[in-house]
């Protein structure tokens, strides 16, 4: 996988409950090394390490491997934000997923979302 970046930092989602699950607790870090110059500061910094292959670490942040693609309506929101104040343009472009939404995205897996999302297809 190539990066611009000589590391990428973010957090490690989708670990099995008894992987680190002292350190789930609080929330798992994720630092990839992408470059040899990044590896020698690596190698020299004082911290708890675990390794994990990076298919895991994009199993769980799809975002990894390839970038979001912008919104359908990012051009209108820019237009508007441009001319009208943000309240009224946050009002016409941002709205909360259904809350049926929002409570999966807290409550299931990456690997349980990844399911759902190949049976709804």
């Amino acid at each position: 996988m190539s990066r611009v970046g000589d590391f990428t930092l973010g957090d490690f989602w989708g670990l099995r409950p008894d992987e680190l699950p002292e350190q789930q607790e609080r929330g798992v870090s994720l630092l990839m090394v992408n470059t040899p110059h990044a590896s020698h500061i690596f190698d020299r910094l004082p911290l708890g390490r675990q390794s994990f292959p990076p298919e895991r670490a994009i199993a769980g942040n799809p975002r990894l491997a390839s970038p979001i693609a912008p919104p359908s309506d990012r051009t209108a929101f820019f237009a508007s934000y441009a001319l009208e104040p943000f309240d009224e343009v946050r009002k016409k472009f941002f709205r909360l997923p259904s809350l049926p939404v929002r409570i999966a995205s807290k409550a299931l897996s990456p690997e349980a979302k990844a399911k759902i999302k190949e049976k709804l297809k």
